[in-house]
C-alpha cells in the first residue's frame, strides 16, 4: 500500500515545479477511523521547496486508487477531516477563536 501512495503523490499535479523523481515519500500512516484517508510526509530531494504533508484519499471500487488530495506545510486536512480522522492521523489544526 505504502508504494500506491508514493505513486499517487509523485503523479499528483498538486507537486507543482518538483519532478517526480525528486520526491521521497516516508512516514505513510492510513487512518485506522477512516481506512479511506492516509497521510504521508513528501520531501523534496532536489531542495525545490520545503518538505510537505500529503493527504490522500482513496476511491471506492470500480477503479479503486489512491489520490492526493491537499499538499502543503500548514493546516493539511483540517478544513477536510473530521476532528477524530485528524486526531488519528496527528494531523495539527489551529483553533480560531470566534470572531
Amino acid at each position: 500500500m505504502d508504494e500506491q501512495i508514493a505513486q499517487a503523490v509523485r503523479s499528483s499535479p498538486l507537486l507543482g515545479e518538483v519532478p517526480p523523481g525528486n520526491v521521497e515519500v516516508t512516514d505513510v500512516h492510513v487512518s485506522t477511523v477512516d481506512p479511506a484517508v492516509a497521510t504521508a510526509r513528501v520531501i523534496p530531494t532536489g531542495g525545490e521547496t520545503d518538505p510537505a504533508t500529503a493527504l490522500l484519499r482513496h476511491s471506492a471500487p470500480p477503479g479503486s486508487r489512491w489520490a492526493l488530495t491537499e499538499l502543503g506545510t500548514a493546516g493539511v486536512g483540517c478544513d477536510a477531516l473530521a476532528p477524530a480522522v485528524r486526531d488519528d492521523l496527528n494531523l495539527p489544526c489551529e483553533t480560531l477563536p470566534p470572531g
